[in-house]
């Protein structure tokens, strides 16, 4: 009797203990209804995608001068051609007349016309040797005499002249012409400098 006890004991034993394991593992193999996060498109890319794209820049315009902006026509009289509206060409050409330290004597916006102050022996050309700049200091072919310079509408673009002031607007403006001083070339000379300048230093604001 105590034998079958012992046994129904055991075997009582043996049913929950392998009761107790299925139910065990039946809570880590079946996850059927476990919740699951969720899924999550990659945000992976490759490395061509993940380079910014390079867009072609057009070049940039020269820190100073206008360059094929401004031309001038080598014919007589030498004028000016720029590129730009009647009144950026007028600020301009107050610009580049100030960084020469060329004096503005007066202005008439209405008539596009400066009046300005030059001595046409601080002309240098552009093939001028180094002897050359160095002896024009001493050259006194000409005297400071006031020169109009005119701006005028061609077009979608400007043109400058320049002209020697007449006797009369030479004294108002503090200045005696001298009908002896060779003038013929003096507003050539002043032409050709200020394309110079204008072409290849001009600083715009």
């Amino acid at each position: 009797m105590t034998n079958r006890l012992t046994l129904v004991n055991s075997f009582i034993f043996a049913t929950v203990l392998s009761a107790c394991g299925t139910v065990q593992d039946r809570q880590y193999t079946d996850n059927d209804f476990l919740e699951r996060p969720p899924t999550l498109a990659s945000s992976l890319v490759s490395s061509d995608e993940a380079k910014p794209a390079v867009s072609e820049e057009a070049p940039k315009k020269a820190d100073k001068g206008l360059g094929a902006d401004v031309s001038i026509n080598n014919q007589s009289p030498l004028q000016l051609s720029v590129k730009r509206s009647f009144d950026i060409t007028w600020h301009d050409l107050e610009l580049i007349l100030k960084q020469k330290e060329i004096e503005i004597k007066d202005r008439e916006h209405d008539k596009g016309q400066y009046y300005v102050t030059f001595d046409a022996d601080d002309y240098q050309s552009e093939d001028s040797g180094f002897l050359d700049k160095s002896t024009s200091f001493f050259k006194n072919d000409y005297k400071p005499v006031v020169y109009i310079l005119t701006v005028e509408q061609d077009g979608s673009d400007s043109r400058i002249s320049a002209a020697v002031a007449n006797e009369a607007e030479q004294t108002n403006h503090g200045l005696q012409s001298d009908k002896d001083s060779n003038l013929t070339d003096g507003p050539d000379k002043l032409l050709l400098s200020l394309y110079k300048s204008l072409r290849d230093d001009l600083v715009e604001d």
